[in-house]
């Protein structure tokens, strides 16, 4: 049976879509793998610990690991010019929060996993960092700008060189990236990456399907299949399906969401009938993206490698 080691990382705020990722990634798992869910909970409740643990079976493993609410306070204090969240420092110490592995999928909480991921898992990294899926909103300019939500970690490689010190030193720069920890993956990994299909990363969008081929190189025909079986969905807009009945795929999350630990919790929700088009998830997503980029490319490698 293939061992999987899979991470999450979680606060008391976002453990209710985190456990529905969770039961989405349980359910459509196959009989042949066998799951190491690690979560790394920032100052998580012992009650929300006992739910994700409570999860555990004979095809799967969940431990969390809570971490304390002063564990990243000295990182960056000498240039506290920016605020860091502990689930961006987190998210870096991946490293040695889990010494035991050398290789592992991270997923983001507001997913929903559709299949096994075997398939990723086996994919052979080489000497790159990571596996990822390749921003839809980037640009020509940027085009091996990547989406963090979902990546595959070659952890073996990134301790052999030192990148958690590398992405340190770039937070203690001082500078107010937009998308925090995934500007920063995308600079300290260089490109050194593996780029993966989009069904390990789909991310709801307004953009045609002819756009979607541009994108990633594909055939019209490659992307409509793709589309209809995606692995993960990353729930990656402004409009989130626990706080929107319209928000995309609301009535998917809502199936997982009942399977949950969670299930008796009150959701409360907005309507989004007649938004304007500046609210559109995909609209503030890329006018987001670009001003994240702005600061992305001022950075010199040569600022953080020793």
């Amino acid at each position: 049976m293939l061992q999987i080691p899979i991470v999450y990382v979680t606060d008391n705020n976002y453990v209710l879509p985190t456990a529905v990722s969770i039961t989405s990634l349980l359910a459509n798992k196959t009989q042949d793998t066998f799951y190491q869910i690690n979560i790394l909970g920032l100052q998580l409740a012992d009650e929300h610990k006992v739910k994700l643990e409570n999860l555990s079976s004979g095809q799967a493993q969940i431990k969390v690991i809570v971490i304390p609410e002063n564990k990243y306070a000295d990182c960056n204090k000498d240039t506290a010019t920016v605020y860091v969240s502990g689930a961006t420092y987190a998210k870096f110490d991946i490293i040695n929060l889990l010494p035991d592995y050398d290789k592992v999928i991270y997923i983001d909480g507001d997913t929903l996993v559709l299949k096994d991921l075997r398939d990723l898992f086996i994919t052979d990294l080489m000497d790159n960092y990571a596996g990822v899926v390749r921003g839809i909103y980037a640009g020509q300019k940027y085009n091996r700008y990547f989406d963090a939500g979902v990546m595959l970690l070659n952890l073996r490689k990134i301790r052999e060189d030192n990148i958690y010190a590398r992405a340190m030193r770039l937070i203690n720069l001082g500078v107010q990236f937009k998308y925090m920890d995934q500007d920063i993956f995308n600079i300290v990994f260089e490109d050194k990456i593996l780029f993966l299909p989009f069904i390990y990363n789909y991310m709801p969008t307004t953009l045609s399907v002819q756009k979607l081929a541009n994108i990633y190189g594909l055939d019209v025909t490659a992307v409509m299949a793709m589309l209809k079986h995606p692995v993960i969905i990353h729930l990656a807009g402004l409009k989130k399906p626990w706080t929107y009945d319209e928000a995309p795929f609301a009535d998917l999350w809502q199936e997982y969401f009942n399977k949950s630990a969670y299930k008796t919790e009150k959701l409360y929700k907005a309507n989004i009938s007649g938004r304007l088009a500046a609210d559109d998830p995909s609209f503030a997503q890329r006018e987001a993206l670009l001003d994240s980029l702005s600061a992305y490319s001022k950075i010199k490698l040569s600022q953080i490698k020793q």
